[in-house]
């Protein structure tokens, strides 16, 4: 399952205007914070050099220069997982420089990410797989009566979509994806399957036209998807969320697939 974000490193959600979205690119602020720290590491070097001090080799230069960014990332309460990301990206450069490694699988492996995960620097959600378990249990929580319309926001390689039709036929099931790949596998299998896949942004959907919305993105997503929801969805209709609740806003129900594992199921207005 992909799609998009909401506020995991500083807590102001933003509005979600449709076709856009709501959520905060943490992805500028890290740039900011490695040019920063960059460009403090050039002052101090320089002045390392003015003062006749023993020269440091480039590696040193780059784990102080990871240092200071980690602790920038930290003071502008950036996400754990970017703090570890500025603390090994410079060192990790300046190692694959020194030791004349070939580009061609770093650019391979950039590709096959995108092609996987999408843009995942400006949404913060990258493509999940959801359990057949889990998806079982959506199928279960699905209300009788037929001729529901369902949506999976972000549904990934289609597996849950996949399931749901295999189960309870009588309901509508579409999709969006905006990751290459899984929307290319999601789309042939929503052929053979008998369900819609569509290519675009979580936050451009309507969902005011669903009784069921489907969802596993990522922590950052839930305050802003949770705006969204209560802004558009009628009474009565469902939002089920697998692994990730909305801060704050109590579920109506919580069923446990597995060990370790829970998918939680909201009902506006209460049902």
């Amino acid at each position: 399952m992909t799609s998009a974000t909401a506020n995991t490193d500083s807590q102001d959600g933003g509005s979600s205007g449709k076709g856009r979205n709501p959520l905060p690119k943490p992805a500028i602020r890290a740039l900011m914070v490695q040019l920063l720290a960059g460009a403090i590491i050039v002052g101090l070097a320089r002045a390392w050099t003015i003062l006749f001090l023993t020269a440091l080799p480039m590696i040193a230069w780059a784990m102080i220069q990871a240092a200071l960014a980690t602790l920038l990332a930290h003071y502008f309460s950036m996400a754990r997982w970017w703090l570890a990301i500025h603390m090994v990206f410079l060192p990790a450069l300046v190692l694959t420089f020194s030791m004349s490694m070939p580009s061609w699988p770093f650019l391979a492996g950039f590709i096959l990410l995108f092609l996987v995960h999408g843009a995942t620097y400006r949404t913060q959600v990258p493509t999940h797989l959801s359990r057949r378990a889990v998806a079982k249990v959506v199928a279960d929580l699905l209300p009788s009566r037929s001729e529901l319309r369902c949506i999976d926001l972000g549904c990934g390689f289609g597996g849950v979509l996949s399931t749901l039709a295999m189960r309870r036929s009588d309901c509508e099931y579409h999709g969006i994806e905006g990751a290459i790949l899984p929307f290319a596998v999601s789309w042939i299998r929503g052929r053979l399957a008998g369900y819609e896949v569509s290519w675009g942004d979580l936050w451009g959907v309507d969902l005011g036209i669903y009784d069921v919305v489907y969802a596993y993105l990522s922590p950052a997503c839930m305050p802003a998807l949770w705006t969204k929801v209560r802004r558009e969805m009628r009474p009565g209709s469902l939002l089920i969320s697998n692994s990730f609740p909305i801060p704050g806003v109590a579920p109506t129900q919580t069923v446990s697939p597995r060990p370790g594992a829970n998918v939680y199921l909201w009902c506006l207005n209460q049902c």
